[in-house]
């Protein structure tokens, strides 16, 4: 067996080795990316951050990219040690533990019941997902006592199975009874990012994997003093079970780790299970497998106001603290004004990666302020010949910060863009997803931040008359009960997605001349059994197709005959309207309430 000195140079050359390798992936890795940066022009002080594409680029979307990636490793590593050494198990891991199913719920469940209460500054979803992992693993424990019998890695591993299954379980059952943009987003937070806000955000996440691993080499370190009796204590080789002598370089058989370990991890027989009381067994070696154990918590945004005034700050009172506080005053009131002119002068350079905003945009005339537009932007037919830069959940930010925007419209939700954006100093719309009344309240307010005020107003006036024409023309008949379909698996009656009670295609509906069969459900969407189905017995069905090409025939309508019971089955009231503009609340909104109403009311639009 190799000297204890021996083993410290490999360790330290094996370190070194990897360590290096590191700093070389984190400086090269940013140089590469869909967009192309000289790294000349990245450090040139002389041109202006906010001119500066390839320094934006570097420095706000790839380097923090890099260094989360970089963190995520380590925090693989350090739970890696953490979860199998300590068990001395090669299968523990936060799936066979139950640690990632019971993060997994507390994640679900705030996201889909709209948790938004912040913990000392730090949002719901990552205070849930450590408070889930944190309860399924006290859950684990305290499972695998119940005996009174003593504990060990094994009993914890079993536990950590069942209770795994359960969680799955149930995190699937609240994934279905929630909203489907809501089940979305728990899809999305499972399948994680590295595109994270700030640097902040990285620092933050630093913090407990620091701890975690000053834990470990004090554990470590206090194990190596108990463990080395030859070069530390000069104590005289162990006896094995056979009083033969042993060599003192094989007296440490449990490992430092496993020295420091509390001793209700290791009754019931663990030394004999895993280390063995006679001469010549070996236990088993510590497993390389690696786990994944941090979340980035988010926070506030440095805003472009408060850079500017920091800099003006800086610039009028440099190091002498003698300068007149008049001066001071009077820059910062001509900053504030200057920023608030700028903040308000008509964009020339939009990116909007919203298929609503975009719409917006072109029937008010700013079609050509557009300079690239999201994945799912499909109308009007101007738009295939822009550029795609992402969308909700998967923005190009390289993309977006070349294309040197003065204006980007993004989603209330996308808080990472946000930060981003922020620090390169462009200007950006925030669009929030409400009921039919918004969608000409945010026509206006986009048409007077575009620069376009009057065309805004005229194309939010129209839409209102179009609307309150509808509402007009079915006020005095009779409402049926309806229920609106945007999804369900072809051919059957499996998964269907309906409008709730709540959300612009329910507002269209109403104003269409219908009653919600889902009214009293306060959601956008709600998925359906056919038991609901038969519950509510909505007079009309109307299903929704909305995808481009989709080339589904209306005789897929005939899965509903297999409800007869259903009054709307029962009287042929099942229609198939198809359109994006039913699922786009833009400026289309008012044809394609119309077009529900002349669907529920046929008669008044002969």
């Amino acid at each position: 067996m190799a000297a204890p000195a021996d083993l410290r140079r490999r360790l330290l050359a094996t370190l070194a080795g990897f360590g290096a390798l590191t700093v070389i992936v984190c400086v090269a890795a940013p140089l590469i990316g869909s967009t192309a940066i000289q790294l000349s022009r990245v450090f040139d002080r002389t041109i202006p951050f906010g001119d500066n594409v390839d320094a934006q680029v570097f420095f706000v979307a790839r380097l923090p990219r890099v260094l989360a990636a970089a963190l995520v490793g380590g925090a693989f590593a350090v739970a890696g040690v953490v979860f199998q050494a300590f068990l001395r198990n090669p299968l523990a891991s936060p799936d066979t533990l139950g640690v990632s199913s019971g993060a997994t719920l507390g994640a679900v469940i705030v996201i889909t019941f709209h948790i938004d209460t912040a913990l000392f500054g730090v949002s719901a979803v990552p205070v849930a997902t450590f408070a889930g992992a944190a309860g399924a693993l006290a859950i684990v424990y305290a499972l695998s006592v119940a005996r009174r019998r003593g504990t060990s890695s094994t009993v914890l591993l079993l536990a950590g199975v069942a209770l795994s299954a359960f969680l799955g379980a149930l995190n699937r059952f609240i994934q279905v009874i929630g909203d489907f943009t809501d089940t979305f987003r728990s899809m999305r937070w499972m399948m994680g990012s590295l595109d994270v806000g700030s640097y902040t955000d990285i620092v933050v996440a630093l913090i407990p994997m620091v701890v975690a691993c000053a834990a470990i080499g004090t554990l470590v370190g206090r194990g190596a003093r108990r463990a080395d009796p030859v070069c530390r204590h000069h104590r005289a080789a162990h006896r094995a079970a056979d009083h033969r002598p042993r060599s003192p370089a094989r007296a440490p058989r449990r490992g430092v780790v496993w020295r420091g370990i509390s001793g209700d991890l290791r009754r019931h027989r663990a030394h004999r299970l895993w280390t063995g009381r006679h001469a010549g067994r070996r236990g088993n070696g510590i497993s390389g497998r690696s786990v994944f154990l941090m979340a980035a918590v988010p926070s506030g945004p440095l805003t472009t106001a408060r850079l500017r005034v920091a800099a003006a700050v800086r610039r009028f009172t440099g190091n002498r603290s003698y300068v007149s506080l008049v001066r001071v005053v009077a820059a910062l009131a001509a900053l504030l004004l200057t920023t608030t002119v700028a903040s308000r002068a008509a964009a020339s350079r939009v990116i909007s990666i919203i298929p609503a905003t975009t719409e917006m945009l072109f029937a008010m005339g700013a079609g050509n302020r557009i300079v690239a537009v999201g994945t799912y932007d499909r109308f009007p037919p101007d738009v295939d010949r822009l550029p795609r830069v992402g969308a909700l959940l998967d923005p190009n930010v390289e993309r977006i910060l070349s294309l040197r925007p003065d204006l980007v419209i993004l989603y209330g939700t996308q808080t990472d863009l946000r930060q981003q954006l922020d620090r390169a100093h462009v200007p950006y719309y925030s669009y929030v997803h409400r009921g039919l009344s918004d969608i000409t309240q945010t026509i206006r307010s986009l048409g007077a931040r575009v620069g376009v005020e009057s065309a805004g107003n005229t194309l939010a006036d129209r839409i209102e008359r179009q609307l309150a024409d509808v509402r007009a023309k079915v006020g005095a008949s009779a409402r049926p009960k309806t229920l609106l379909v945007f999804g369900r698996e072809p051919g059957t009656l499996r998964n269907i997605d309906a409008s709730g009670g709540v959300g612009f295609l329910h507002d269209m509906l109403e104003t269409a001349g219908g009653t919600d069969a889902l009214g009293d459900i306060k959601q956008q969407s709600v998925m359906m059994s056919t038991e609901l189905v038969l519950a509510r017995a909505p007079d009309v069905i109307i299903e929704l197709h909305y995808a481009r090409g989709d080339t589904t025939a209306p005789a897929d309508l005939g899965a509903w005959n297999a409800l007869p019971a259903v009054p709307a089955v029962r009287n042929h009231k099942v229609f198939l309207l198809q359109g994006e503009e039913f699922v786009v609340p833009g400026p289309r909104v008012a044809v394609a309430t119309e077009r529900l109403a002349r669907t529920i009311h046929p008669e008044l639009f002969k």
